[in-house]
């Protein structure tokens, strides 16, 4: 199947009263979703994978952890991080996160 005619299909889920939309995150990168998929608890999840790993987890860490894509598992770092549950360490050895502590409201 072409990525054309799969995209045209992915437009038809909603009309076939299909349980499935297609989400199209800010990079660009699409994904078919459950109409029933809950953010808030991907990037809980996400967290708890964060502070079970102890340290800064890439997207290939969490990809390898979960068993998912390493595009999807970027995606859902960058989506913990926006709602403020992960904080960010860009440097030369690459992209990591790690809890975001400032929220705790014991420190």
């Amino acid at each position: 199947i072409s990525p054309d005619d799969m995209y045209t299909a992915c437009l038809k889920f909603k009309n076939l009263g299909l349980p499935l939309k297609l989400r199209e995150f800010d990079s660009g990168v699409r994904v078919i979703q459950s109409t029933n998929y809950d953010e808030a608890l991907t990037c809980q999840s996400v967290l708890e994978t964060v502070k079970k790993l102890e340290g800064g987890v890439t997207p290939a860490v969490l990809a390898s952890e979960t068993a998912m894509n390493i595009v999807v598992a970027r995606q859902f770092l960058l989506l913990a991080e926006e709602q403020g549950l992960l904080a960010r360490d860009e440097s030369v050895e690459g992209l990591a996160f790690y809890e975001n502590l400032f929220l705790k409201e014991d420190h």
